[in-house]
């Protein structure tokens, strides 16, 4: 039975191989040996967060992406990101726009806080 770390360095060979790199390709691409870049991918060195996030920066792919690899990131999997948007406003029309979305009562909260900073 393959442990999670073997699964995870296959993973990295295929996406190497997937990509027509080479071990010694990819060594210069992650600034380190190919003897160093060997031993990472065959897992005959310590895989540590930092050389892995390296492989993947260089791979165009997220750490999660290689985690999932071949398969599609799940849909939620970036449920927690969110957007901000930035809308400018006159103080009256801000005032009117927090109105409608927080309602008055939480409005007077906001502002004090704003006070506060």
């Amino acid at each position: 039975m393959k442990t999670e770390r073997n699964q995870v360095l296959e993973t990295v060979k295929n996406i190497r191989e997937s990509k027509n790199y080479s071990q010694e390709m990819m060594a210069d691409l992650m600034e380190i040996s190919q003897s160093a870049y060997a031993r990472f991918e065959s897992g005959r060195s310590k895989t540590d967060l930092e050389t892995l996030e390296l492989f993947a920066k260089n791979v165009g792919k997220t750490l999660l992406e290689i985690f999932y690899y071949p398969n599609e990131l799940p849909k939620d999997i970036n449920s927690d990101i969110k957007a901000q948007l930035t809308i400018e406003l006159s103080a009256e029309k801000k005032d009117q726009v927090l109105k409608m979305v927080f309602g008055e009562n939480n409005l007077e909260l906001l502002k004090k806080k704003e006070y506060k900073r």
